[in-house]
């Protein structure tokens, strides 16, 4: 009876190998069916396919041809105008030919469009892209990478979809993270990055960081990439750190984790009358705004962007909109740091009055002001800062943003020492220490009645932006997420006289109330600034075809920077096709192939060794 009972049990492990191993599916548009792919590939064929696209990106034509001249090549995530750029570095330039070579090096035969007939022109695979619709110019230059892709053999179908949509679908539930479009993840997309000055590009790598509860949207795991992103944040010699970026840039360039396709020129249109806008790190900054009018408390302005408002709550904004409409720059929230709005890597006091750093860098003590206050009234203390870091690590709560910081801080190391003081200890030394203390400062009354399962749907943080201590407020009847309407007013708590600094602080020309609304269009906005009704188009409104009509004009003054951040072009890494960290997909879709699925060896011993034990103890137990 024994060895029948293993003889049955290799019978089924050898079978059950055999089906693995044979099992296919067809795919529309595909040479071959996803499992050849993982089976037939190799790593260094998947890296031709990605080269091929990198070659099929025509930067330098969506520079011209797009933005009429205002952007600029790169290479990499690391922008030129931030810490460790390295202008050797430089992006593949276009070309159709190149990207055909990297093909057939990938494939074995070329593709040919001219071919007559059909069997000649045999394409490689499918693939969907989507664009979010909330830059016209980016679905402009999507149509053009789509169209570029398309004559090196690729299958595309485009896709767009407003803001929040778009998010959902490269940021879905963990269960089906990495998956491809058809199983309810992407194939490929477009999104802007916001960026900093400070290099820390951790976010988009690591395992840890996969998305949906961080930022690594393609699903990225390279311990190479790791090991050299740890050197350059962590190193306390700041020439290994610069060597380190480096080699970063060298790795993104060879190794195509995703794609960067340019930096954008920051193009603000602003009200002539508008004094102080600050656009240099990208955000404009509400606090240090005034308005050169006799009767400012009369003014209101009206800020227009084209994306939509989706988290209120700035622990969990997850867009350059959210934290705009939100009023979270220099507005709605205050912080124990923060940054001159002209100088965003020089940090000050707000609600942290004085702070040490200990020799190692490890640990940080922070004194905050007496008498600051909430809009509400109730004064800010120690125990809402503690709390706030802790729910901004708490993985149950947080998006993006919160899983980079967790590297750096854990719970039990934020230590409440008096009244006034709280000490955080970090895992290790941080090359950016000080940005780690820039989180919006939350009200531990008002937000710790809302459940950790609930932060991501309940009306406080969904509907209306929670208590903040920032010179501005939200104004009840004049906020609709649904209609990205927002409105803010002077926060009636705020004292000028607290804070020491002498900078945008003490501002006492404030703009009285600031509204934002979702545009229609950019000649829409245009005409709007023209006629009065509106005081600023934001900079990713896509005005450059009208430049010429906003220049050496009474009523508009054009504000241009070369932008903090990159646009981006990304490929889902777990794709059996081009990615780096393919996943065979008999185990990540096992309901297309059922019975057909690749044995688990793993399971199988483990379940092995369970009878065993079951059978010894029922022995016993006789």
């Amino acid at each position: 009876m024994r060895k029948l009972r293993m003889t049955t049990i290799l019978v089924l492990l050898i079978g059950g190998m055999f089906v693995a191993l044979t099992a296919t599916t067809s795919v529309s548009g595909a040479r071959m069916t996803p499992v050849e792919f993982f089976e037939e590939f190799t790593a260094e064929e998947r890296l031709h396919i990605r080269t091929a696209m990198d070659y099929a990106i025509p930067r330098q034509q969506i520079i011209d041809s797009v933005l009429l001249g205002q952007g600029a090549l790169l290479a990499s995530p690391i922008e030129a105008n931030a810490i460790g750029y390295d202008s050797s570095i430089q992006a593949r330039e276009f070309s159709i030919e190149k990207a055909l070579d990297e093909m057939e090096a990938a494939f074995g035969y070329r593709y040919n469009d001219s071919a007559e007939d059909d069997a000649d022109r045999k394409g490689y695979f499918s693939m969907v892209i989507m664009a979010p619709t909330s830059r016209s110019d980016r679905m402009q230059w999507a149509a053009l990478v789509t169209k570029c892709f398309q004559e090196i053999g690729i299958d595309v179908t485009l896709k767009y979809a407003n803001w929040n949509v778009a998010v959902s679908v490269f940021s879905p539930p963990a269960d089906i993270a990495g998956f491809d479009y058809e199983h309810g993840g992407y194939d490929a997309f477009f999104i802007g990055w916001t960026g900093s000055p400070l290099s820390d590009v951790s976010q988009w790598f690591g395992e840890a960081n996969w998305a949906p509860a961080g930022s690594n949207i393609a699903y990225i795991d390279d311990p190479v990439v790791d090991a050299i992103i740890d050197t350059s944040l962590t190193n306390t010699d700041k020439a290994k750190r610069m060597e380190a970026l480096t080699d970063f840039q060298e790795y993104f360039h060879d190794e195509i984790p995703y794609f960067v396709v340019l930096q954008l020129m920051d193009l603000w249109a602003v009200d002539p009358d508008l004094k102080g806008v600050s656009l240099s790190f990208d955000y404009p900054n509400f606090g240090n705004w005034s308005y050169a009018i006799t009767d400012p408390v009369t003014t209101a302005i009206t800020v227009q962007t084209p994306g939509d408002l989706k988290d209120c709550n700035p622990l969990m904004a997850s867009s350059y909109y959210d934290w705009l409409m939100g009023g979270v720059p220099g507005g709605t929230y205050g912080s124990l740091f923060t940054s001159y709005p002209d100088a965003p890597e020089v940090y000050y006091g707000d609600i942290a009055e004085s702070w040490t750093v200990s020799d190692d860098g490890l640990v940080w003590t922070f004194n905050i002001h007496d008498g600051i206050e909430f809009s509400d009234g109730s004064v800010l203390t120690v125990d809402d800062v503690i709390f706030t870091f802790k729910q901004f690590i708490n993985p149950d709560v947080v998006a993006w943003g919160g899983t980079s910081q967790a590297e750096w801080m854990n719970a039990s190391n934020i230590v409440r020492i008096d009244d006034d003081t709280v000490e955080f200890t970090l895992n290790d030394f941080y090359a950016y220490g000080e940005s780690l203390f820039t989180q919006s400062i939350l009200s531990e009354a008002q937000m710790s009645l809302v459940p950790d399962a609930q932060w991501k749907s309940d009306a406080t943080t969904t509907a209306f932006p929670p208590l903040g201590t920032g010179p501005y407020m939200p104004d009840e009847d004049n906020w609709d997420v649904a209609t990205s309407m927002t409105k803010l007013i002077l926060n009636e708590h705020y004292d000028n006289t607290i804070r020491t600094d002498d900078g945008w602080f003490n501002n006492e020309d404030r703009i009285p109330s600031i509204y934002t609304k979702l545009v229609s269009s950019a000649a829409t906005c245009v005409a709007a600034l023209q006629n009065g009704e509106i005081n600023i188009i934001d900079s990713n409104v896509a005005i450059q075809p009208f430049l010429a009509q906003l220049t050496n004009v009474s009523w508009a003054r054009l504000e241009k920077s070369l932008g903090w951040g990159h646009q981006a072009f990304y490929v889902n890494q777990r794709s059996p096709i081009w990615g780096k960290n393919a996943m065979d997909p008999r185990i990540q879709y096992p309901e297309d192939y059922g019975d057909d699925a690749p044995f688990d060896f793993a399971s199988v011993f483990f379940g092995i060794l369970c009878l065993t034990a079951f059978q010894i103890v029922r022995k016993r137990k006789k």
